[in-house]
């Protein structure tokens, strides 16, 4: 997964219920190591920010 022209907004770190985005520095950022790849954050990000990539 990747985060591409996010703008910040946090929905996708509140909807997460493997707490795997988190802000840093303003910013979110993905721990790849508790994301299950569940996709619930992609589908609340209104701007399609969350991608996933192979």
């Amino acid at each position: 997964m990747a985060i591409i022209g996010c703008n910040n907004c946090g929905k996708c770190a509140l909807i997460c219920s493997h707490d795997a985005l988190e802000f840093h520095n303003d910013r979110v950022t993905i721990d790849h190591d508790r994301c299950v790849l569940c996709m619930d954050c992609a589908k609340v990000c209104f701007i399609k920010a969350i991608v996933y990539i192979e």
